[in-house]
């Protein structure tokens, strides 16, 4: 019995400890050498594992291409939003299951863990985007009323700003970020 009891409080405080928490910015994921593992895109929800003074050990997890080894993490295999991209100096996946899509192509369900700095991360989803928030009103509501994130699937976004990126007179830089507003706000069912 005690050891039942001791079980469960173990579990109790370390799924209490777990926690999810929002990048306010794109970041690096640094090993803990300080090099470069992965990029992360701003509003990806990241696994706190554990918490230090300046900087937390935080978990991605995602789905990727089976045949890119240096690849994006996708929020959801078919649904190419992404989430993390990976470098040279990544380790090795880890795999938790393969998928086929409709096209037959082969996804992994895998994850990757590093350091983000603690500044770079927040509870609040809704403050991370007042910069996009005001600059998608600015620039496409002269023209049509801000669509509602769930008024599209997630992978529509990327095709459906494009087509309104001229006439809006977006820089590439600016259509990728509004993608990405758009698309992290869509899986993420904030409003």
């Amino acid at each position: 019995m005690r050891l039942l009891i001791i079980t469960a409080i173990v579990f109790f405080s370390s799924s209490l400890f777990a926690q999810n928490k929002f990048l306010t910015k794109q970041a690096n994921l640094l090993n803990k050498n300080n090099d470069k593992i992965a990029i992360i895109t701003k509003g990806t929800k990241v696994k706190i594992l554990e918490k230090y003074k300046d900087k937390s050990l935080v978990q991605i997890k995602g789905w990727s291409y089976e045949d890119e080894p240096n690849d994006e993490i996708f929020f959801k295999y078919g649904v190419t939003v992404t989430l993390a991209t990976r470098n040279e100096n990544s380790p090795k996946r880890k795999i938790y299951q393969t998928k086929e899509d409709d096209y037959e192509e082969i996804w992994i369900e895998n994850s990757i863990q590093g350091f983000i700095m603690n500044k770079d991360l927040t509870n609040n989803f809704k403050s991370i985007w007042n910069d996009e928030s005001a600059f998608a009103s600015q620039r496409c509501s002269g023209c049509h009323e801000i669509p509602a994130p769930s008024s599209h699937f997630a992978g529509e976004f990327p095709s459906l700003i494009n087509s309104m990126a001229e006439q809006a007179g977006l820089s590439p830089k600016e259509e990728k970020t509004l993608v990405n507003y758009f698309q992290k706000k869509n899986i993420y069912g904030k409003k």
